[in-house]
């Protein structure tokens, strides 16, 4: 065959991957795979799990390829390595989730927020410290009228 054979995976995956492949018929009974097919087949199964797929992963994607039950397969090993050529991208880590922390502003009850990077206080109170921070931002906050009137007290 003239097709280029990906290099077996190492360690751990690797069996793995060979337990996976040697399991296919427990999977299905119709994807009989010729012998000359299993390193193939466990290469391209290690490729995945290199990538941070389970073999549940691989499982999965082999069922969801192979026809519906009651229909022939005329070439399980081409059909088993068409499917596995392309391996998914991997599963995006999942997001890290911070603890909730009581605010630190004065609140009339206690405030639970999520703290992006450390902070202490929650938006609003953030917003309020910056607000009282610069000059004119809290009459700002009143609309308009209270900004005239806070300019021509300025002058």
């Amino acid at each position: 065959m003239n097709t280029p054979q990906p290099p077996p995976p190492p360690g751990d995956s690797a069996d793995a991957a060979r337990q996976l492949v040697e399991d296919l018929p427990r999977l299905d009974p119709r994807p009989r795979v010729p012998r000359g097919m299993g390193e193939q087949l466990t290469a391209l199964v290690g490729a995945w799990l290199e990538l941070g797929h389970t073999p549940d992963d691989v499982r999965s994607e082999i069922r969801r390829g192979l026809p519906g039950r009651g229909l022939p397969i005329h070439r399980p090993g081409g059909l088993v390595r068409y499917l596995l050529t392309d391996p998914a991208p991997p599963r995006p880590a999942p997001p890290e989730v911070t603890a909730l922390r009581e605010c630190a502003g004065p609140h009339p009850q206690p405030l639970m927020f999520r703290p992006a990077a450390g902070e202490d206080r929650c938006g609003g109170c953030r917003q309020e410290r910056a607000r009282a921070g610069r000059p004119g931002a809290a009459s700002a906050a009143w609309g308009a009228p209270a900004v005239r009137a806070a300019l021509r007290g300025a002058r």
